[in-house]
């Protein structure tokens, strides 16, 4: 399912990609869900990848503006099965932390809502072979997100808004994507100076 002239497009002030890292604190998480719900009250929309972390928190806060999931476009590395499978056997992988378990509950919850809205996932093109660096995959996500925002109109220019907490590698890639694509007008989501949505 990808970006075709003529596909559903609601009238939108402007798309915005988001990304975020997984691990955050309560009152970063707070400033992605106001955010975002200061962009679905301007009228914005906004395309996201599925991690834990950022990406679930607001992705839940997009579908509360708006149910239906029109101005809310989320990006998946595999089809929804496999993706939510994934997401389960992490949950008895020995590795994973703690810490993590429960933000995974919370993906896999939202994974469900998500699939039952129509035209609402969408799918990287190029699924890297089995042994193949990963990180080619998730770029390839990133780059597929940044050119969906593109394509689609919009009354503003298109921009990013990260939120970063820690190393957070896989934002790193994100940010670094996007900003070769839109021309450098990637912000931090957390800077109250260069985030236009943030809580005030």
């Amino acid at each position: 399912m990808g970006f075709i002239e003529g596909d559903r497009l609601p009238q939108v002030s402007r798309w915005i990609f988001i990304t975020g890292s997984r691990k955050n604190t309560p009152e970063s998480l707070k400033i992605v869900r106001q955010s975002v719900a200061n962009i679905m009250k301007d009228g914005g929309a906004i395309v996201v990848g599925a991690g834990d972390g950022a990406d679930v928190a607001a992705i839940k806060e997009a579908l509360i503006h708006d149910p239906k999931g029109d101005r809310l476009k989320v990006f998946l590395v595999s089809d929804m099965p496999s993706y939510r499978a994934s997401r389960v056997n992490k949950l008895s992988d020995p590795n994973t932390p703690v810490e993590q378990i429960t933000s995974i509950y919370e993906l896999i919850e939202t994974l469900d809502r998500v699939a039952q809205l129509k035209d609402t996932v969408q799918v990287t093109k190029r699924v890297p072979d089995e042994g193949e660096d990963p990180t080619v995959k998730y770029d390839t996500l990133n780059v597929e997100m940044v050119n969906y925002v593109l394509a689609n109109p919009g009354l503003e220019k298109p921009i990013t808004l990260f939120f970063r907490y820690g190393s957070a590698r896989g934002t790193n890639a994100a940010i670094e994507s996007a900003s070769r694509q839109l021309d450098g007008r990637v912000f931090d989501g957390l800077d109250p100076k260069q985030n236009p949505y943030y809580p005030q």
